[in-house]
């Protein structure tokens, strides 16, 4: 009788709960079903629709608690699958797959747990797998785009790069939200551009740049701008700026780039500024001096965080160029400027400001296998940046030209021309 009592109770408090959800009064929905759970632990019901509002709020860890109540309590498929999209909320993929399996034990072929399932095999790296669940359900469903999406980048994770063109083809003619499209069509150029390599397991950081994000990739002194190896920081000396910068003037000259402005992002960017402003015969502007027409170049030496880069950008006119001499950001985004120098996970310095208390750098003995190292200490140069970038231009005077110059050309304007800022 007692047991009845509460289950009525809990009912009660559910089904004022789901009328105020309807009604948008969230955060009173949550205390009926919060008074529902303490009316009767044991309903199933109860705990799914308090977990499923503490992921709605994004409190998934205590939303993973409820589920796992709801599934102890009933072992039922809405509380397996509720289970299984929290916890791949949380990237916990192997829970999750365990979990649509379970879905999938229960009701047998149900396509929105082949779907969940496939996106978890997606997610532990099981492209095959995946592969298989998703095959299935685009011929369920062939209008809907998001399936051959998804195939596309299980064929391009197994390195099938035609497969995942066709795909990612398919799923292009099927979106129509633009945002979607515009996903789906930097997926199909990462196919194609793909398709221009042979093993990806070959791939220095040159071509993975380019064929990820459609970049141009430099280097610096240290490698000959066609081989460039992973680095794990940079502490640029003069001699490897304007190595750099000669190799940026290059490409410049052979694209027949007409930039009418240059933009520094920062102070410390400015000596790279006022160099390639010499180099390239334009005047350096302030970005609230541009004119809308302007053809514009952004510079920036150290990138250390995304924000600063992408606010700026959004601030430049519609037809802009950028180019950044070292990108040190990409555990937290995947922005990058069209033109990079080097990328590395720690923060590289400047020849005018080194900041680090202790900086390493990697000396051409150490790159071939050797175990130098030149540890520099603090350092900034208290002189204006016009003053700073005629050391830049000096050691550019002094450079020989580098051997292969015509090839670093031809790698971008003839073997690998799928560049992103051609598209559009």
């Amino acid at each position: 009788m007692l047991n009845e009592f509460r289950r009525h109770q809990a009912g009660a408090h559910l089904e004022r709960g789901r009328k105020l959800e309807r009604a948008g009064r969230y955060d009173e929905a949550m205390s009926e079903f919060k008074e529902a759970v303490e009316a009767d632990p044991s309903y199933a019901a109860a705990h799914n629709a308090l977990g499923h509002h503490y992921r709605r709020k994004g409190l998934l860890t205590k939303a993973i608690e409820e589920f796992r109540m709801a599934v102890n309590l009933a072992q039922d498929y809405e509380s397996y699958y509720n289970l299984g999209k929290t916890l791949f909320d949380l990237e916990r993929h192997k829970e999750a797959r365990d979990a649509f399996q379970r879905c999938l034990d229960l009701i047998p072929g149900d396509p929105s747990a082949r779907y969940e399932l496939a996106c978890a095999h997606y997610g532990l790296g099981e492209y095959a797998e995946a592969l298989r669940e998703m095959d299935g359900l685009a011929k369920l469903y062939p209008d809907d785009w998001e399936l051959p999406y998804v195939l596309g980048n299980c064929y391009l994770r197994l390195g099938k790069y035609g497969e995942a063109e066709g795909q990612f083809r398919q799923a292009l003619s099927l979106v129509t939200a633009e945002e979607d499209r515009w996903s789906v069509h930097d997926a199909l150029v990462m196919a194609q551009r793909s398709q221009e390599f042979g093993s990806a397991d070959q791939l220095n950081a040159k071509a993975r740049f380019y064929r990820d994000y459609g970049v141009i990739y430099l280097g610096t002194g240290h490698d000959d701008g066609l081989r460039i190896p992973e680095y794990f920081l940079y502490n640029f000396a003069y001699q490897d700026v304007a190595i750099t910068l000669r190799r940026f003037q290059r490409l410049a000259e052979a694209f027949e780039w007409s930039f009418d402005a240059l933009v520094s992002v920062d102070q410390e960017s400015s000596p790279l500024a006022f160099a390639l402003s010499e180099m390239l015969d334009i005047p350096v502007r302030d970005i609230d001096d541009l004119r809308e027409d302007d053809f514009a170049l952004l510079v920036f030496g150290i990138g250390r965080t995304p924000e600063l880069f992408q606010v700026t950008m959004e601030r430049l006119p519609e037809v802009a160029l950028s180019f950044g001499l070292s990108v040190c950001w990409l555990k937290q985004g995947e922005i990058l400027p069209d033109v990079v120098g080097v990328t590395t996970p720690e923060e590289s310095s400047l020849p005018w400001r080194r900041i680090s208390p202790l900086s390493r750098q990697h000396t051409p003995d150490e790159q071939e296998g050797g175990r130098a190292i030149v540890l520099k200490p603090p350092y900034e140069d208290t002189r204006g940046p016009e003053e700073i970038a005629q050391d830049i231009l000096q050691a550019l005077d002094n450079l020989p030209d580098e051997s292969n110059w015509h090839e670093q050309v031809r790698y971008y304007t003839y073997d690998h021309v799928r560049l992103r800022f051609f598209e559009g």
